[in-house]
């Protein structure tokens, strides 16, 4: 027989292999996606982008099929280069009349997406807003995507941990 057990391309285990192929780009992945969320509430500081501390990917509503979203630091590190489809929401708690709320993803330092949402309301007292954000976007092996969000309340507002999420997943063959 001509088959080598244990080995592939370049003498490398067939462990190894898939690693290596995805990390220079070389092959075509199946599939990999990921949806993370927020465990609990967490309170947005006035008029400054804040990273959303997305800590949860492995819960009944979170995953991660490639293991590579980061709770600790709240990044997904891109597995591949290819084409994404992203999405994200955010809803925030109690947000003024004629306020504005921001959601935006991030790679790096970079902004690369974001959504406006303007508080117009005749409703009397604070009201809570929903924002959401997605698009597809070519990313590169290891870049470092993630979620942040911004209001202008006029004092620190919540995001609601029930309703904020991030993911993605690979577009095969684009």
């Amino acid at each position: 027989s001509n088959t080598i057990t244990g080995l592939a391309a370049g003498g490398l285990p067939d462990a190894s292999i898939v690693a290596a192929d995805l990390a220079s780009g070389v092959g075509v992945p199946e599939y990999t996606s990921f949806n993370a969320i927020l465990g609990s509430n967490q309170s947005l500081s006035n008029t400054s982008w804040t990273t959303i501390e997305l800590d949860d990917d492995s819960s009944s509503a979170g995953w991660d099929t490639g293991s590579d979203f980061d709770t600790s630091n709240h990044k997904w590190v891109v597995p591949f280069t290819g084409k994404y489809f992203f999405y994200a929401c955010l809803r925030y708690v109690g947000l003024a009349s004629d306020k504005v709320c921001y959601i935006a993803l991030y790679n790096g330092g970079s902004q690369i997406a974001n959504t406006e949402k303007k508080a117009y309301q005749n409703l009397s007292g604070d009201q809570d807003f929903s924002i959401r954000t997605s698009g597809i976007m070519k990313v590169s092996a290891g870049d470092e995507i993630y979620l942040k969000g911004y209001h202008n309340h006029g004092s620190s507002r919540n995001v609601n941990a029930s309703n904020c999420c991030f993911g993605a997943f690979y577009l095969k063959g684009e």
